[in-house]
């Protein structure tokens, strides 16, 4: 088994997913905000890349549906939501279908979609999402949004733990994966600040813009780690919760 890491969703080659599972991270905050949601009720999210996209989609789409998103880190103007967490309860979502567009992390959700499994990943879910993957039997790519076509400290901090435990679930069981040179430093990261992952992800440039915004609730809730025991996986269009019959790739015993 190989993992591999990738800085920017820019940095993808689409070929490199062919019989992969893609791990797609935007922790601030496309696939946080797509994980409460769904954890909360949501009936399943459409990552789109653009307004215009989401407004068409919501044309053709039946049931009670909502658009959220943002652009310049707010939200869409005629939208019904944001992209902070915060205004996904179950109390607004359960139930409803999101047509979801941001900058960063839906862009790359759609840039994944070759890949044999294409699962949402965050700080919220990590434990799920590394059982799932140790599972598929594939060859993995950790895929980071990152910011703007930039590489994200955030992202990476995300990327290592999920490597870590990766590395800790796979070994014991036999197996000993070929980890790429940034897998290996996106773990030593991660071992800086594993201990307090709030404090890393708030020396990244995205969160200090945040803040500046007055984000400061969402760093706070996208940097919870194992809160949400949920796996979420990309498939016919949408992001929705994890099934036996939607995953496409091989399983493992293990």
């Amino acid at each position: 088994m190989k993992i591999e890491v990738v800085p920017t969703a820019r940095d993808l080659q689409p070929e490199n997913l062919t019989g992969k599972t893609a791990l797609v991270i935007d922790v601030l905050r496309a696939t946080s905000t797509i994980i409460t949601a769904l954890n909360n009720g949501c009936q399943a999210v459409f990552p789109v890349t653009t307004p215009e996209e989401a407004l068409e989609l919501r044309r053709r789409l039946s049931g009670p549906i909502l658009l959220g998103g943002e652009r310049q880190g707010r939200r869409i103007e005629g939208f019904d939501l944001g992209n902070s967490p915060a205004e996904y309860p179950p109390e607004v979502v359960a139930g409803k279908k999101i047509i979801f567009t941001t900058t960063n992390g839906t862009r790359a959700i759609r840039a994944c979609t070759r890949a044999a499994n294409l699962v949402i990943a965050s700080f919220l879910n990590a434990a799920a999402v590394v059982e799932f993957a140790a599972g598929t039997g594939t060859n993995i790519l950790v895929v980071c949004a990152g910011t703007r076509g930039h590489f994200s400290l955030d992202d990476i901090l995300c990327a290592g733990l999920v490597v870590d435990r990766l590395l800790q679930r796979l070994r014991p069981a036999g197996l000993d994966p070929t980890v790429d040179d940034l897998g290996l430093a996106a773990v030593d990261l991660y071992h800086l600040y594993s201990n307090d992952i709030r404090a890393g992800v708030e020396r990244s440039l995205h969160a200090r813009r945040l803040k500046q915004m007055g984000f400061d609730e969402d760093i706070a809730l996208c940097t919870r780690v194992d809160c949400h025991p949920l796996v979420a996986i990309y498939h016919e269009g949408s992001v929705v919760p994890h099934s036996s019959g939607s995953t496409k790739g091989p399983t493992s015993g293990g």
